[in-house]
């Protein structure tokens, strides 16, 4: 999730789209979703979730960040 680039807030959500083009959405808490093509991001992203994300929700292709010392 490190490499992933923030490309916006999707309306409580932030979007962030991966190497491979693809995208997802994080809540404030870290819950996340795939997005389809097509869905997109409405403004300045409100905040960064990565940290708070497993990666493991339905469909996901993310791998968590590694964090130092952890």
């Amino acid at each position: 999730m490190d490499e992933d680039r923030v490309v916006g807030d999707g309306g409580g959500v932030t979007i962030y789209q991966r190497p491979d083009g693809s995208r997802y959405a994080l809540d404030r808490q870290g819950r996340g979703h795939e997005l389809c093509f097509g869905e997109g991001a409405m403004g300045p992203a409100r905040f960064d979730a990565r940290d708070r994300a497993d990666g493991a929700w339905p469909g996901s292709r993310s791998r968590p960040a590694i964090r130092a010392g952890v």
